[in-house]
């Protein structure tokens, strides 16, 4: 971005996403240049009402030297041909994303198909790619021989599996490990054979993590999640402490069967949430000439209380709630995907 001399001065930053579009931002430095792929086409290819991205030779064409598309592996047709017409000729079109994860939800693989293409039928002229894992540090995780490849790190091995390119030789001896159930320092693997277990299961891997009694690990899970103990010894969630929301997560390949995501939530809910689900319930209760600390009601299905880890599933602009006056904060864009407490 900074070599201007080759992308020149006049450069679009999108995303397909609104949580993908915040992290670009905050990965380039660039605030508030960066837009989802639906801000770059509003009023000209993209429809709100109805979500659809179109073609539209009569609209004008977006001035732009360098146009930089990141997560492109979620690129459905519609919206690459729109963001192609909506570019001029002379414009350099750079798709950066990977394409053995996240596919787009809608018609085609059109990043998929272009780097095929390009490798099969001009020698992959044009295609860079990144061999070489980046994102996890290697810390103490090195082969005992001295191997100081990112790929000596047991959990990128494992992904590595699933990756769908080609392995060095001797990575796939992870999935002997495990089988065998081998821990390291960045994997362990914990068997369950019934969901019965489960739940338990879950509750002193939790414990060891925090390295905390079953009597601490409410307020251990709290800790983990950014609540911080006050003069009186209460713990609370101050502003900024959302930083901490995603330092660990809970996941599930399945939604609504047995050990799904749901049954996960409702089990800590049951098990490590129940003092703060009281609260919000009985501090309401209360008279109101009374001066007391009121939570809000328990909310939705799912009963989320203060202190729950939510996620935004829409992209949209509010004013801050508590932290500054509501009347006359600035609006603050929160993208679908985003996590919160």
């Amino acid at each position: 971005l900074e070599q201007t001399d080759i992308v020149g001065s006049r450069i679009n930053l999108l995303a397909p996403t609104g949580k993908a579009r915040v992290r670009l931002d905050q990965e380039t430095g660039r605030r508030g240049q960066v837009q989802t792929v639906a801000q770059f086409l509003l009023g000209t290819r993209y429809d709100t009402d109805t979500g659809r991205y179109y073609c539209n030779p009569a609209a004008p064409k977006v001035e732009a030297t360098t146009c930089i598309i990141d997560e492109s592996s979620m690129l459905t047709e519609d919206m690459l041909a729109a963001i192609i017409e909506a570019i001029p000729q002379t414009c350099r079109l750079i798709l950066v994303g990977d394409p053995y994860q996240l596919p787009p939800i809608g018609a085609g693989c059109p990043f998929v198909d272009i780097i095929e293409y390009l490798k099969l039928d001009h020698e992959g002229k044009g295609v860079g790619e990144l061999n070489t894992p980046r994102r996890q540090g290697l810390g103490g995780t090195a082969k005992a021989d001295g191997d100081t490849s990112p790929l000596a790190r047991a959990d990128v091995q494992l992904a590595a599996i699933f990756s769908g390119r080609d392995l060095p030789p001797g990575e796939d001896e992870i999935a002997v490990s495990a089988t065998a159930g081998q821990d390291s320092e960045t994997v362990r693997y914990r068997p369950w054979k019934s969901v019965s277990d489960l739940g338990q299961l879950i509750e002193d891997v939790l414990t060891e993590e925090f390295d905390c009694s079953k009597d601490e690990l409410c307020d251990a899970l709290e800790e983990s999640i950014g609540a911080v103990r006050n003069d009186k010894g209460y713990l609370n969630f101050e502003h900024g402490c959302a930083e901490a929301v995603e330092s660990w997560q809970l996941l599930s390949v399945n939604r609504n069967t047995p050990g799904g995501s749901i049954y996960l939530n409702r089990r800590l809910k049951e098990r490590l949430r129940v003092e703060r689900l009281t609260q919000s319930i009985k501090s309401n209760d209360v008279p109101g000439y009374r001066n007391w600390m009121r939570f809000t009601r328990p909310r939705g299905p799912e009963q989320i209380v203060y202190g729950d880890k939510v996620i935004c599933v829409r992209n949209h602009q509010r004013k801050p709630w508590i932290y500054s006056d509501k009347r006359t904060g600035d609006r603050e864009f929160i993208a679908n995907g985003e996590i919160g407490l």
